[in-house]
């Protein structure tokens, strides 16, 4: 089983469309993960750390963002996004 959470407010439509789709095997799942008033420019955001709280406890199984940047502005936070999501089998 696939999960998304994705933010209504800004997700281009087929984002919003793609997981509706029952045949693809993905479930929209209530809430977002919306860190709307914290810069991308850290890791130490209210949303972004449940999100990582709930790959460790294997409670979503794929991350999707429209655009890099929404999940973080630094390649070295990226770096580090990218390993824990590999080391938690769950495609970013």
């Amino acid at each position: 089983m696939k999960i998304i959470r994705i933010s209504r407010g800004t997700a281009p439509r087929f984002l919003l469309a793609f997981p509706a789709q029952p045949s693809n095997g993905w479930r929209l799942i209530p809430g977002r993960y919306d860190d709307g008033a914290f810069s991308g420019a850290s890791l130490d955001r209210p949303a972004l750390q449940q999100l990582l709280a709930d790959v460790r406890a294997s409670t979503i199984d794929i991350v999707l963002v429209y655009k890099v940047d929404r999940l973080t502005r630094s390649l070295a936070d990226f770096a580090k996004l990218i390993e824990l999501f590999d080391a938690h089998e769950v495609p970013g």
